[in-house]
């Protein structure tokens, strides 16, 4: 899990369904991020990912795969 401090943006780590979900601030759904397309290695698709990291500096969201 990511949070952005400056919005309170939370990024969570789906490792089931292979993706990366935004939550904003007293939002009542997420939205997809990254992957959501089954599991695989194509640029749309993560392998159960197991970590993320914001960079709030460059707006980067780092995703480690358990699978690559």
């Amino acid at each position: 899990m990511a949070r952005d401090p400056t919005t309170g943006t939370l990024y969570i780590s789906d490792y089931f369904n292979h993706r990366i979900m935004r939550y904003l601030v007293n939002a009542l759904s997420g939205t997809v991020v990254a992957g959501g397309n089954g599991p695989g290695t194509n640029r749309t698709q993560l392998n159960y990912p197991l970590g993320i990291y914001l960079d709030v500096t460059s707006n980067s969201l780092y995703i480690a795969n358990y699978y690559c």
